[in-house]
């Protein structure tokens, strides 16, 4: 019944004890199917918010040391293993992994600041070397002997300092991209008395900067501790964010700073080495599986916060202090497997016994979840289905059928042998890999996986068409035996011809001679010049008809949901008339497609060709006179058809209206009776107002099939890569997209506006599994 309809829900509560009710939900959570309804919906009462803000603290810290983590590349993390982390779950308990995280965290964090702070010193003495080697490779710097300034006095105080022609200057680093304006700058600044010098630092970079960088020193006439010309400097110097070092004033002196620098950068890079070490031990510890087949530490740590989160969230939907409380739903075959999991869990003392499920059999608020059973196979396909809307419950679900008819829908539109191959290979590949890929981060793995049987059902269905339209990258493929007509080659008429039948082929179906083409079009038609107009007007018709078929189904459908639900006024106000409809008129028209497709018809010389279907509908809907008759009898039948049609239409439209008014105010007088959400006249009453409205006005009207253009001859110049890539660019995935969003509008509008009102909500059983990988992909 959990397939064709919703499985049978029951209404519950379930009591626990507050000290073990956390150990209850896990338990449930892991073996049971049960969604709870929130008791402090009004109240909004969240007692355990404490431990979710825990939780996410943690989380918090988590997302910290993975993002730390993402620079580690020699360690792979292992991840998205959920039923290996739910065998294993009870293993970590909160508080002792809040406290090893916090510790870690805190390690991470006292590293990574120290880290920082021994990166900037290193950074600041490898520029500072860089500095000095400019200084001493110019020999840019004083010195004494041949060297001494040549206006120093001698007498402690020098000549240029007397009469004010003291030179100084600035040093630091500089990014090479801000150099040439740093330099324009200075020298606008100083109105061209200051001189500005650039060494490229052509050595490694300092650590963790990806910049290039120069040595600048600019030379000013001045004091460089007094002048206002070294101040303005300074300032220009900071506004641009460069660093300043000294410059050194002698050889001497360069060379012991120079000495002294790379010591230090030696000593700091052997803290920093050190640190990375530490930083990979423990990256280690937290990349390592933590058993075999299982998550990396971390990952586990990151499943364990979200189930946690998940069940104190859980427990924020109950109420009571000692005893806590929740009204729930739960399959009523699921029922004494909940009692069995309730009485045999044991946590110590008096807890064994003290869980109860209550029963509510006299529940009589809003409807009951649907609740419809899934696997890998049917998974996609029910999901198109529960995007249009979640059945009502005890709907009868579309979901069968659309196992079926979607692929089916999808390939006669499709219809290529070629291309279709290429998409069930696709599709193969898929299932070959669905194991290995449900543990991929990657959206296209995951979704091949997720529909993989989809996939396989439309690349083979869309092979199938292909063989029955005889096309293969839009040419005719004779596999299935000689053609029935000639080819034109035997009597001369070219590329472009009128089909001649061959002497053997019986084409009136008198039984004298061969019959059609075993399987599929003939491939002479493929070229002929009315090819065009005879495969458009073949899968027209095959559209009408496979169409028109869904809605009957439709229809019938109908008829099963009003006839389990009681609603004998959808059955006899909705459900006859609509099917006098349709058989009435669509039927017809497909009867008069198939009786003219088998049936040889004798044309009038007088008239223009055998009778016209439309033509005929035509005339039937006026009431004229039919001047080609395809039967005896003709007139007659299409007159009492139509008047069937006729009288259908306010059958559908007036007498429900006006029942339900005639209820409406009967229940309006008697006030005290109470309605049931399980009655279908409760969207037009209550809440889902409006569906059976949406039904009346529904038109029948006629799907049809979109059909792919063919490529022409000229593509076979281009060469085959380009034709593949076309092919694989454009049909591959335009077409495909195309005839999927088609087929999808035909089960929405076409199929399941007949009987599928869709006004119903999904069951959500709390379920670590299910919260586990909605978290994952979210």
């Amino acid at each position: 019944m959990g397939i064709l309809r919703s499985e049978t829900m029951t209404h519950g509560t379930l009591v626990v004890p507050a000290q073990w009710a956390r150990n209850y939900v896990d338990i449930l959570g892991h073996d049971t199917n049960i969604m709870f309804e929130d008791m402090n919906d009004n109240t909004m009462n969240r007692p355990y918010r404490k431990y979710i803000q825990r939780i996410e603290e943690m989380e918090r810290m988590l997302r910290v040391l993975s993002k730390e983590l993402e620079s580690v590349h020699y360690m792979p993390l292992y991840k998205n293993r959920v039923d290996d982390f739910l065998e294993h779950d009870t293993e970590l308990s909160l508080d002792p992994l809040e406290d090893e995280l916090r510790g870690i965290y805190d390690r991470f964090i006292r590293f990574q600041s120290n880290n920082e702070v021994i990166t900037a010193e290193l950074n600041a003495a490898i520029e500072e070397l860089h500095v000095v080697w400019a200084s001493l490779a110019g020999g840019m710097v004083g010195d004494s002997g041949l060297e001494a300034p040549l206006l120093d006095s001698g007498e402690g105080r020098s000549y240029a300092k007397l009469h004010g022609m003291q030179f100084s200057n600035i040093a630091g680093v500089i990014d090479v991209r801000e150099q040439e304006t740093f330099a324009r700058t200075v020298f606008r600044a100083t109105r061209g008395t200051a001189f500005t010098h650039f060494t490229e630092i052509t050595e490694d970079n300092p650590r963790n900067q990806a910049e290039q960088k120069s040595v600048f020193v600019i030379y000013f006439q001045g004091d460089a501790a007094t002048s206002a010309m070294a101040a303005k400097l300074t300032r220009i110097c900071k506004a641009m964010g460069v660093r300043l070092y000294d410059w050194p004033v002698s050889t001497a002196e360069g060379s012991a700073r120079s000495r002294a620098l790379e010591s230090t950068i030696a000593d700091k890079t052997a803290a920093l080495q050190g640190f990375d070490r530490i930083m990979r031990d423990e990256a280690r510890i937290l990349l390592q599986p933590v058993r075999m087949g299982g998550n990396s530490r971390i990952e586990e740590w990151k499943l364990f916060c979200i189930k946690e989160k998940s069940i104190y969230a859980t427990l924020n939907l109950f109420e009571g202090v000692t005893t806590l409380r929740a009204d729930c739903w739960y399959p009523a075959e699921d029922e004494d497997a909940i009692r069995h999991v309730l009485a045999h869990a044991s946590f110590g003392g008096s807890a064994r016994a003290s869980a109860m499920l209550v029963t509510d059999a006299a529940y009589t608020g809003k409807a009951p979840p649907t609740f419809i059973k899934r696997n890998a196979f049917t998974d996609a396909f029910q999901e198109l289905v529960e995007t249009y809307g979640v059945p009502h419950y005890k709907e009868f679900n579309p979901g069968v059928f659309t196992i079926v008819t979607f692929p089916f829908m999808f390939g006669v539109m499709y219809g290529d042998v070629a291309h279709g191959a290429m998409l069930l290979s696709v599709a193969i590949y898929a299932l070959l890999n669905a194991e290995k890929w449900k543990y991929s981060d990657s959206a296209v793995h995951q979704g091949l996986s997720y529909a993989r049987y989809l996939l396989f059902g439309m690349g083979f269905f869309a092979i199938y068409a292909g063989f029955m339209y005889n096309d293969f990258l839009s040419v005719g493929i004779g596999i299935f035996g000689d053609s029935r007509y000639e080819d034109p080659e035997h009597f001369g008429t070219g590329a472009s011809y009128e089909l001649r039948a061959k002497s053997w082929f019986d084409g009136s179906n008198t039984g004298d001679g061969h019959g059609p083409y075993p399987f599929g079009v003939d491939p002479s038609w493929h070229g002929a010049t009315n090819e065009l107009l005879f495969m458009n007007s073949l899968k027209m018709k095959l559209s009408v008809l496979f169409g028109v078929s869904q809605m009957l189904l439709g229809v019938c459908l109908k008829f099963s949901n009003s006839y389990y639900n009681r609603n004998w006024t959808d059955f006899t106000f909705e459900c006859i008339p609509q099917l006098a409809f349709m058989l009435c008129f669509f039927g017809y028209m497909d009867w008069m497609i198939m009786y003219k497709w088998v049936t040889p018809v004798t044309q009038d010389p007088d008239l223009n060709g055998p009778p016209s279907l439309i033509n005929t509908l035509i005339g039937m809907g006026l009431s004229q006179p039919n001047r080609q008759p395809l039967y005896q009898g003709q007139d007659d039948i299409q007159k009492a058809l139509m008047v069937v049609t006729a009288c259908a239409v306010p059958l559908m439209l007036i007498p429900k209206p006006v029942i339900i008014l005639i209820k409406r105010k009967l229940a309006n007088r008697a006030s005290s009776s109470t309605r049931t959400n399980g009655d279908l006249e409760e969207p037009l009453l209550g809440g889902h107002k409006g569906h059976e409205d949406e039904h009346e006005e529904e038109p029948f009207g006629e799907p049809m099939l979109e059909t792919s253009g063919t490529f022409q001859a000229v593509w076979i110049y281009l060469g085959f890569a380009v034709l593949f890539g076309i092919t694989v660019g454009v049909l591959l995935f335009m077409d495909v997209l195309e005839s999927f969003l088609h087929t999808l509008r035909l089960h929405w509008v076409e199929f399941q506006s007949k009987f599928y009102k869709a006004d119903g909500y999904s069951f959500v059983p709390y379920r670590h599994h299910q919260v586990l990988v909605a978290e994952l992909n979210g």
